[in-house]
């Protein structure tokens, strides 16, 4: 008696599991490119030189601070991006200032990069 109910929770969590990585794959395709000077909410994910970011807390990215999602303070990596992950960084972005040293500096820059 005690298999049959174990085969069924391992059935559940198996629909469980297929059912979060279809939303995951849903909310990816959704991703829209990070924009200097918009205002996110913190859990908004967005696109970024070829990596999505998860905002950790509501913030507007202003220009001139040179904040980005590599910035580790502000946003976290949670994987890469399928698609326009190019559009998100760009020249406003993804140039000298948004890993170099006004981006967040060695610790922001290298810790939080994707791997080439």
């Amino acid at each position: 008696m005690n298999s049959k109910y174990g085969a069924r929770r391992y059935q559940l969590s198996a629909l469980i599991a297929m059912g979060a990585l279809c939303a995951v794959g849903s909310a990816q395709a959704a991703v829209s490119a990070w924009l200097p000077d918009v205002y996110y909410t913190a859990g908004t994910v967005v696109s970024y030189n070829g990596q999505n970011y998860g905002a950790l807390v509501n913030q507007t990215d202003y220009t001139g601070t040179g904040w980005n999602p590599t910035t580790a303070s502000l946003w976290t990596p949670v994987g890469p991006a399928s698609g326009g992950g190019s559009t998100g960084g760009g020249s406003t972005g993804g140039g000298s200032t948004g890993g170099g040293s006004t981006g967040g500096g060695s610790t922001a820059g290298s810790a939080s990069r994707p791997a080439s």
